[in-house]
């Protein structure tokens, strides 16, 4: 994740949290909230980060985490699932949630916003919990660059016990084929807590079963499509609404 500490993108909680560690400059890296490299290359920065992270990558974690959420009518649900597969302690440690967006600012999963933590007090193995959170999604992110990052952290040593990216459970998918391609056509999106307005060609997946229905805007000097096109989908179905303009200059 990354944490940018300048306007437009900074956060409150960022700079907690580059405190926290120590950083005194940038950039800076923490690799599993334990082991800081401050500065950067010219070039890359593999050679440092690497044996890093293929150490950490040997270490067994003592937890597992998977996550999902859906997106209807501008709010996000999000379930995280936690379950102990080794004896573990700790007394402060915390489930905490990172919202991101995928190359923002050509940033890899640009952190704008977190959600309340949680007590996770859990230590033995096989026992487990859900844990809920729900946020409205901003209209200045994209659903598609959406990622939302669980992980279980000790708040006195910054230990990192687990992480994991939630995924999207969609409930099928939705095809935009304007034709031809050059007409790049303006199209509503409209369905079970979805509206949605684009130009072109796009697919995208639906949170949720039902009804969809297309309406293409009309071009001069093309014939327009059919419209409103109106179809139903069903679980793990794909849909796909085609706007074929016709008689037009080429």
């Amino acid at each position: 994740m990354t944490f940018y500490f300048s306007p437009p993108y900074v956060l409150p909680e960022g700079n907690t949290r580059a405190s926290g560690y120590g950083i005194s400059g940038t950039p800076s890296a923490v690799f599993d909230g334990t082991e800081l490299v401050v500065g950067g290359s010219t070039t890359t920065m593999y050679p440092t980060y690497e044996p890093i992270v293929t150490s950490e990558l040997a270490t067994t974690s003592p937890l597992t985490i998977s996550a999902q959420y859906v997106l209807l009518n501008g709010q996000v649900n999000l379930q995280a699932d936690i379950a102990v597969d080794l004896a573990t302690s700790g007394a402060n440690r915390q489930v905490m949630f990172f919202v991101t967006q995928m190359d923002l600012h050509g940033n890899l999963n640009m952190v704008v916003a977190m959600l309340p933590d949680e007590p996770f007090s859990l230590t033995a193995p096989g026992e487990s919990v859900s844990v809920l959170r729900s946020f409205p999604m901003s209209a200045a992110w994209n659903e598609p660059d959406l990622n939302i990052i669980v992980l279980v952290q000790d708040t006195v040593t910054k230990q990192i016990y687990q992480a994991a990216q939630a995924i999207p459970n969609y409930a099928g998918t939705i095809v935009i084929d304007c034709d031809p391609d050059g007409v790049d056509a303006g199209w509503t999106l409209t369905g079970p807590g979805t509206t949605l307005s684009r130009n072109g060609d796009l697919t995208l997946g639906v949170f949720s079963v039902g009804t969809y229905t297309v309406d293409w805007e009309a071009i001069p000097y093309w014939d327009t499509p059919v419209t409103p096109q109106m179809q139903t989908l069903v679980e793990g179905d794909t849909l796909t609404f085609t706007g074929a303009y016709a008689n037009g200059p080429f």
